[in-house]
């Protein structure tokens, strides 16, 4: 980690991709019958986006700059069609604009 910070500055955010795909198969061999949906606000970096695509995940977008995230990521060419496409992503807006 201090080869890592000296060559990269600091703070400085590491990910072990690997681990990542391990709890995802974990995860899908414990509730396999559920479809599991990443958070994008939780982390928005393109390379974690990338990993939880390839290992089958759908995707959770709360705006239009998460939704543009995620579709860089599964955009046309990289899944058989629109429907698939549009199929792996939910908008789930959490702002409230009802009056109290």
């Amino acid at each position: 980690m201090q080869e890592l910070a000296a060559k990269n500055g600091t703070p400085l955010f590491v990910v072990d991709h690997e681990i990542l795909r391990n709890n995802f198969k974990e995860f899908r061999e414990k509730l396999p019958d559920v479809q599991p949906y990443f958070a994008v606000k939780a982390n928005s970096n393109p390379e974690i986006i990338k990993t939880m695509f390839d290992l089958g995940s759908s995707f959770d977008v709360a705006s239009i700059y998460e939704f543009k995230l995620v579709y860089k990521i599964l955009k046309p060419g990289r899944t058989k069609n629109a429907k698939i496409l549009f199929g792996q992503i939910i908008y789930a807006n959490t702002i409230n604009r009802s009056k109290f």
